[in-house]
C-alpha cells in the first residue's frame, strides 16, 4: 500500500469511526496538549447526535441522559513503560470518599480518542445518573494492541494490558472505586481490546461490553482466563468493517487494519462455555419501536458459574456504529451503514454491568 493511500485510510477511519477529522500536527503525539484541546473542540463541531426519543421505548432503546450538574472531567498521565500515557476521567456528582462506585473503562475505535469515544458513546450522562465513574484512555498512534497484530501498537510492541492495569491500579488507589464492579467496553478496535482485557485481565474485569468489535483470531489461543467475565456483545449483520461471520477486518470496504477475527457465534459459543452457561440459550426480538430497517435479536446465556451471563444483541440492518447515534454527515452514514434507533448501547451495556458484578 503506497503511504498516500495509507494517509487516506487513515482519514477515512478517522472519519468513519468518530465522526472528526484527522490533522497531523496536533495529531503525531509530539504537542499532546494541542492535541486534547483540539480534540475537544472537534467534539464541539463534528459530534454524534442522539435521536430524540418516541413513544413507547423501552430501556434498551431509551434516549441518553443529561449530564447532571455537578459532575467533574479531569484529564489525567501517567509512565509506563518510559513512555507518557494519557486518558480522561469523569466523575459523577456527589463522589465521596467513602463511597463504593463501579468504575467503567470505554475505548475508542481506531484513530479516536478518549474525548471522542465520550462524546461518541455519551457514556458520561450514565456516569452522573448512575453513579459510577467512566474512564476514557488514550491509544498509542490511536489505536490499541488488541491482539491481532497489525495495528500500529502491536508492531511497536506497545503493551496496552499493562497499562490498563496501571491505570486501574491509579485510580483505585485515588478514587472510591468498587473493586468488584469494574468494566470494559469500546467500540471496534476497542472493543475488540475489551475481548483481550477479558482474556489477560479477568481478575479486574467483572463483564465486557463491546459494540461493532470482536476477538483477535491470533489471541484465542492465549485466551485463559482465570475467572468467569460475563459478556454483552453488540454487533450489526451488516457492518463492512467487522464481519459478523469471522474473518478479515475491513473484509468489505479493504478500510481496516485487517487481521482475522473470530465470528459472533464462535464468541458465543467460546464465552458460554467457559462460564460453563446453561445448554440452551433463550432467543428474543426486541419490539421494533422506529421502522429504519433494523430489528434487533437478543440471545442470552444464563445459569452460568458465578452469575457470568453472556448474552448478544444482533442487529439485523445494523452497520458499523454505536447505536442509536448517527454522524453528523450522511455521506458518513453511508460508509458506516445504518445506526439502529431500536437499541440504546450505552443503556444496554450498563444496565448489564449494573446486574454483574463479580463473585
Amino acid at each position: 500500500m503506497t503511504s498516500s493511500n495509507r494517509v487516506i485510510r487513515g482519514l477515512l477511519l478517522s472519519t468513519l469511526v468518530l465522526g472528526t477529522s484527522s490533522h497531523c500536527a496536533a495529531g503525531d503525539g509530539r504537542f499532546p496538549r494541542l492535541e486534547r484541546f483540539r480534540e475537544r473542540r472537534e467534539q464541539e463541531s463534528q459530534s454524534a447526535t442522539t435521536p430524540a426519543p418516541t413513544a413507547g421505548t423501552t430501556r434498551e432503546a431509551e434516549p441518553a441522559p443529561a449530564p447532571l450538574a455537578g459532575g467533574s472531567d479531569r484529564d489525567e498521565t501517567l509512565t509506563v513503560d518510559g513512555r507518557e500515557r494519557t486518558y480522561y476521567v469523569h466523575l459523577p456528582p456527589g463522589l465521596s470518599p467513602s463511597g463504593s462506585y463501579p468504575l467503567v473503562f470505554n475505548f475508542h475505535g481506531g484513530r479516536g480518542s478518549g474525548h471522542q469515544q465520550a462524546e461518541l458513546s455519551k457514556m458520561n450522562g450514565y456516569a452522573d445518573r448512575y453513579g459510577f465513574i467512566a474512564v476514557y484512555p488514550d491509544g498509542i498512534e490511536k489505536n490499541w494492541n488488541d491482539g491481532r497484530g497489525t495495528t500500529e501498537p502491536s508492531k511497536m510492541g506497545i503493551d496496552d494490558v499493562k497499562f490498563v492495569r496501571a491505570v486501574y491500579d491509579k485510580l483505585r488507589n485515588t478514587y472510591a472505586v468498587d473493586p468488584k464492579r469494574v468494566y470494559s467496553t469500546g467500540i471496534s478496535n476497542g472493543g475488540m481490546f475489551s475481548y483481550r482485557l477479558a482474556c489477560d485481565m479477568s481478575d479486574v474485569f467483572a463483564a465486557i461490553g463491546p459494540v461493532v468489535g470482536s476477538l483477535a483470531t491470533k489471541h484465542r489461543p492465549g485466551c485463559k482466563p482465570a475467572s468467569p467475565v460475563a459478556v454483552v456483545s453488540i454487533m450489526g449483520d451488516a457492518d463492512e468493517f467487522v464481519p459478523l461471520q469471522g474473518g478479515e477486518e475491513g473484509w468489505k470496504n479493504g478500510k481496516g487494519d485487517g487481521g482475522q477475527l473470530e465470528s459472533e457465534s464462535a464468541m458465543k459459543d467460546f464465552w458460554s462455555k467457559h462460564n460453563a452457561c446453561s445448554s440452551e440459550p433463550s432467543v428474543t426480538q426486541l419490539p421494533v419501536r422506529v421502522n429504519d430497517g433494523t430489528s434487533v435479536r437478543k440471545v442470552t446465556f444464563s445459569g452460568c458459574r458465578n452469575g457470568a451471563d453472556v448474552v448478544f444483541y444482533t442487529i439485523a440492518g445494523g452497520g458499523h456504529t454505536w447505536p442509536p447515534n448517527e454522524f453528523k454527515w450522511g455521506f458518513m452514514n453511508r460508509m458506516a451503514g445504518k445506526s439502529s434507533q431500536n437499541i440504546d448501547a450505552t443503556q444496554v451495556i450498563w444496565d448489564f454491568f449494573s446486574r454483574h458484578p463479580k463473585s
